[in-house]
């Protein structure tokens, strides 16, 4: 095959699966994450992010999602709660190697980029493990965090699952141990 064929039928291809994969969407909710301790939950509404606690809708184009391996993949706007209550809110990138980073409105001297690694448990379930430094308020390191989470795609831009967040200070001592639920929606280039 000719490389000016190849290329045509690569384009058409990679075309038709962006159109199925982009009008198979559901309506959600937009997302967070957090300690569970509460103390984000005032700034968020004082925030001024655009949309921050706002829903993303997706509309529903089929009535049946089509899942794939490595469906996980792509850019989320998360939330988390903890006992009812939001806790923070987060953009999440899951990359296709099976690595993930999450960027959440913590403030920057604090940490609020970090990264993790996913592997694919079923068609539909993930797990995630996230390890992550601490700092205060001041910018000085005092410890890490674990987070560690399961994810099932509930639709093909959505997803739920829980999570556990564990701090260890700097001599390594287990500290606070928090869970909650974690969920998704599939930031598109529509939104």
């Amino acid at each position: 095959m000719n490389e000016k064929r190849f290329h045509a039928l690569r384009g058409l291809a990679c075309a038709g699966l962006a159109t199925v994969l982009f009008s198979l969407g559901s309506s959600a909710q937009a997302c967070s994450f957090g300690s569970g301790d509460g103390s984000k939950s005032a700034a968020l509404g004082k925030s001024g992010v655009a949309g921050a606690g706002e829903a993303l809708r997706v509309e529903a184009n089929a009535a049946t999602p089509v899942f794939f391996p490595g469906a996980i993949v792509g850019l989320w706007q998360v939330t988390a709660t903890s006992g009812g209550q939001v806790v923070d809110l987060a953009f999440e990138v899951f990359h296709g190697d099976g690595t993930e980073m999450i960027n959440d409105i913590t403030p920057p001297a604090e940490g609020n980029v970090c990264l993790g690694v996913w592997v694919q448990t079923s068609l539909t379930q993930y797990s995630l493990n996230h390890p992550s430094w601490v700092f205060d308020g001041n910018g000085n390191l005092t410890g890490t965090a674990i987070f560690k989470t399961t994810l099932t795609l509930t639709a093909l831009n959505k997803f739920t699952g829980s999570y556990t967040l564990s701090y260890f200070d700097l001599k390594g001592n287990a500290g606070p141990v928090y869970t909650g639920t974690w969920a998704g929606t599939r930031v598109l280039p529509s939104n």
